[in-house]
């Protein structure tokens, strides 16, 4: 089951900076974000256009190509953008397994195709992919590191 899944573009900035990134883009964000991370200013702007897919209708590739064909129209601007705007787009993958004490049957595959890349390199974007598979069902907690066990199997001999 998905948990939670992305694929959007994302411009960090500072305040002043996110301004001037709807500005200049004219294109209306899906979300914003404020954090208290960076200094000196001490917060960070965040800008982010979502694929037009959501996880329920296409896997990352093809939520990738969608949200590349939404950025054609503004491409030539997000590239004219001054460099101190970190630009890039984020695909993050978070599933749950399905069935307890066994193989979830979770499994995602991203692709990127070489004319999605190209197009995505001239827009100078980087591309960013993180899968989170949480609580699976084979993990377990290990008693002793793993120098311990090494070192046992060692001196029981």
């Amino acid at each position: 089951m998905v948990k939670y899944s992305h694929v959007r573009l994302m411009i960090m900035c500072d305040e002043a900076g996110y301004h001037e990134v709807a500005t200049r883009l004219h294109v209306e964000p899906s979300d914003t974000k404020i954090e208290s991370e960076v200094p000196p200013s001490g917060l960070t702007h965040t800008w982010m256009l979502d694929s037009p897919l959501d996880a329920t209708q296409g896997d990352p590739t093809t939520r990738l190509e969608s949200l590349a064909d939404a950025i054609d129209p503004f491409a030539e601007k997000l590239v004219a953008l001054d460099d101190r705007f970190r630009r890039f787009i984020d695909i993050v993958y978070h599933v749950t397994p399905q069935h307890v004490g066994g193989i979830s049957g979770e499994f995602d595959w991203f692709r990127c195709p070489a004319d999605l890349m190209r197009r995505i390199s001239g827009w100078n974007l980087d591309v960013s992919y993180e899968m989170f598979w949480f609580d699976h069902p084979d993990w377990e907690r290990l008693k002793y590191p793993w120098w311990q066990r090494w070192f046992k199997r060692r001196t029981s001999h």
